[in-house]
């Protein structure tokens, strides 16, 4: 068993890891080490066994299991109980990396840390009141560019002055600046934060920068202590920030403390630098090679949509899988009526044929909208849903999950139908034409990551759907266009 859908769902014992899951499982006291999988070959159970055996085998200290994907902190710590029972974890914490940076700076400040829960929304707040900015500026200075600039250069590399940021260089960026345009974005960052200061709040990444700048400097003697970690396991490491990778690294005491990072660059939807790719070059470098999840023919059509010219030191790769199964389905409709009802009558005759020993059924689409739409539909027609990381989103729970492309990190389900993928949806009709040059190879990047691992959550059966021209993303496969009523 390999995904956390089934560590959560089984007992200990009939938890068999290959041959390769075993040997990344090791402790290795000192080590630095970076983890690369595929989908479905075992990245999450390896950090559980990993976090346990290491438990087991240091009896002193505190040890983490942390995650780029703060959904997933539930089933961690449900996996890991079914390991080690409740008792481990009086010495592991399971936390949301962005927790971790919020409970090291109040440990040693004693003051209560507010990160701003809607930072894209400020963002556009900082651009809406800058007058100053004509239209190609606006084209040039989206929200999402000035994020990841924040991100990666000006926090990431701990640029404290308007000077240090003009001097840098930044050639791993999409868009060039100049001095007078790298003076304009420094404007635009300071709003940003007086801004969240106004509000009382913090940015993610200032948090992470400020918890790192405390970990390092308890480190020197006289300093102000802080609790540390005598080991640390980063699970979807591939959604951490530089900065987040700077302070894991620092709460790492002792000589003997290690770092064990799990994830797989082709899956990174939300962080925009490739982390693990940093690091893989001097850590000692794990991989995964075995598919325990999908077929065949699912993980070669996933492939697919990926860009075959960007690989990375921190992808997966495709792997071996365990057998060959049936092919992915793709339908195409004349309207979205059509399409969203043959959805609803897939999903109840996959309800019916799914055993309760199996991962539930899942329907992905690429927006809320979308997504609310499927939602009513399915209800109308009896079928029960829950929306993917809801409170109702439990093990016990057999309804249909109902999700974003986004949402599906992380997750396993038996089949799986992907609606809503035509050439407006994905990606999101001019949305290329709102984004700079620079950045376009980015943003599809993205979108090509989210419908991979919407594809990669499905088990054994995998369908396709949309109204119109297909997502230029999906390979030229002839896709059967359905008429009313058809099946």
């Amino acid at each position: 068993m390999v995904a956390v859908e089934g560590v959560a769902g089984g007992g200990a014992a009939g938890w068999r890891l290959d041959q390769e899951q075993d040997a990344a499982a090791e402790p290795t006291p000192g080590g630095r080490d970076v983890l690369i999988g595929g989908p479905g070959t075992g990245k999450t159970v390896v950090a559980l066994h990993r976090i346990h055996r290491t438990w087991r085998a240091c009896g002193v200290g505190r040890l983490l299991l942390t995650t780029g994907t703060p959904a997933a902190v539930g089933r961690l710590a449900d996996g890991l109980v079914r390991l080690g029972g409740r008792e481990i974890l009086d010495r592991v914490d399971v936390l949301d990396v962005d927790v971790v940076a919020r409970q090291t700076c109040v440990g040693i400040t004693g003051r209560t840390v507010r990160t701003e829960p809607d930072e894209a929304a400020r963002w556009a707040q900082v651009l809406q009141r800058a007058v100053e900015l004509d239209d190609a500026d606006r084209r040039r200075y989206t929200p999402e560019f000035l994020a990841a600039e924040y991100r990666l250069v000006i926090v990431g590399r701990d640029l404290r002055r308007r000077e240090d940021y003009l001097a840098c260089s930044r050639s791993d960026r999409g868009v060039a600046l100049d001095g007078p345009e790298r003076t304009r974005v420094w404007g635009l960052v300071t709003a940003f934060e007086d801004l969240l200061a106004r509000r009382g709040t913090t940015s993610r990444d200032r948090t992470a920068a400020r918890a790192a700048e405390f970990a390092e400097a308890a480190r020197d003697p006289g300093a102000p202590r802080i609790g540390g970690y005598r080991h640390v396991v980063g699970d979807a490491a591939h959604e951490f920030s530089p900065t987040q990778l700077r302070l894991l690294r620092a709460l790492v005491v002792g000589d003997t403390g290690s770092l064990l990072l799990c994830g797989d660059d082709r899956q990174r939807v939300h962080a925009q630098g490739d982390v693990l790719s940093a690091v893989a070059a001097s850590w000692r470098r794990l991989r995964l090679g075995t598919d325990h999840r999908s077929s065949r023919a699912i993980v070669d059509f996933a492939t697919s949509v990926l860009d075959p010219d960007e690989e990375s030191p921190g992808a997966g790769g495709a792997g071996s899988t365990v057998d060959a199964g049936p092919e992915p389905i793709t339908w195409a409709f004349d309207s979205t009526t059509e399409e969203r009802d043959a959805v609803v009558r897939v999903l109840r005759r996959w309800r019916t044929e799914v055993s309760v020993d199996e991962p539930p059924c899942a329907v992905l689409t690429p927006s809320a909208r979308l997504r609310d739409h499927l939602d009513r539909r399915l209800r109308a027609a009896r079928v029960g849903t829950v929306l993917l990381g809801s409170e109702e989103d439990i093990e016990e729970n057999r309804a249909v999950r109902v999700g974003e492309l986004a949402s599906a990190a992380g997750r396993e389900f038996s089949r799986v139908a992907v609606s809503g993928v035509g050439a407006e949806s994905v990606p999101p009709a001019g949305l290329a034409d709102r984004v700079d040059p620079g950045d376009r190879p980015e943003m599809l990047r993205r979108w090509r990551a989210l419908l991979y691992v919407a594809c990669t959550r499905a088990r054994d059966r995998l369908l396709l759907t949309w109204t119109g021209e297909p997502s230029p993303f999906l390979p030229r496969l002839p896709a059967r266009r359905k008429a009313p009523g058809a099946e």
